[in-house]
């Protein structure tokens, strides 16, 4: 147990620790609420059901939404206000102008439902306490040194990309980290 005053600087490992540990807490219940929302996601692969949970990594989350073309912005949308009302609840706010949806709009619907994303900037709006905020989807995600995204060629470019930066020595690595 330690104690403190003023709390640990950013980035450093004893931050991360703690609210990662505080933040389980939290992630648990937004699950249960997603599920109880009906966005609650699992993928069948063969015989088995795997279910499909949220993925986070310091103050970073990643929710999976798997849903119809025609509905995926609705439902992706949904997640977001979801998890802001579970994380205000614990007295917290949620970045909802960093949220970003990285996806893959495949299946009947998708050339419309792709359609309508470009004709709003590739973007979903949504209300939060009677303001105006806006999803932003992309296909790819890149944040500090790490990427995201749902299709296998983009990420073959950035592994080639990392592994010459690597072999180059620690010099490169600031342009990794960008």
């Amino acid at each position: 147990i330690i104690h403190t005053t003023q709390g640990s600087l950013a980035a450093l490992p004893l931050a991360d620790l703690v609210f990662a540990f505080s933040l389980s807490m939290i992630l648990c219940v937004l699950r249960e609420a997603l599920k109880c929302n009906g966005l609650g996601y699992q993928w069948d692969i063969g015989d088995k059901t795997v279910p499909l949970v949220e993925v986070s990594y310091c103050d970073d989350n990643a929710a999976p939404v798997v849903a119809p073309a025609s509905r995926l912005g609705a439902d992706a949308t949904r997640v977001v206000q979801i998890a802001y009302t579970v994380v205000k609840a614990y007295g917290l706010e949620l970045n909802v102008l960093k949220t970003q949806v990285v996806a893959t709009i495949n299946g009947k619907g998708a050339r419309a439902a792709r359609m309508r994303l470009l004709d709003t900037r590739n973007t979903a709006c949504f209300n939060l306490d009677g303001k105006v905020f806006e999803a932003h989807f992309e296909d790819i995600a890149k944040h500090v040194g790490t990427m995201l995204c749902v299709c296998v060629e983009a990420l073959a470019n950035e592994v080639v990309v990392r592994a010459a930066h690597i072999r180059s020595g620690p010099s490169s690595y600031r342009k990794v980290l960008k």
